[in-house]
């Protein structure tokens, strides 16, 4: 996890929200951190626009060539 200067930010909201000491104290701030999702729109945005294409012409809807082509290609 990157470094933000929000931390504590990050922690008042996750008390006031009476999740400390749960699964969900981690994953709500790594949802709502602007920082990733900007990483991941620019990672999106680099996968060349033929794979898309070729995904259209094979028939997949989008939501399909989310899961089937760019999930993929983004994971480590």
């Amino acid at each position: 996890m990157f470094f933000s200067g929000g931390i504590i930010p990050e922690y008042i909201l996750v008390r006031n929200l009476n999740l400390l000491d749960s699964v969900w104290a981690l994953v709500l701030p790594g949802l709502i951190n602007p920082f990733y999702l900007i990483i991941m729109v620019s990672f999106l945005n680099n996968i060349p626009e033929s794979l898309e294409e070729s995904a259209e012409i094979d028939g997949s809807s989008h939501f399909r060539t989310l899961l089937s082509i760019m999930l993929p290609l983004s994971l480590p």
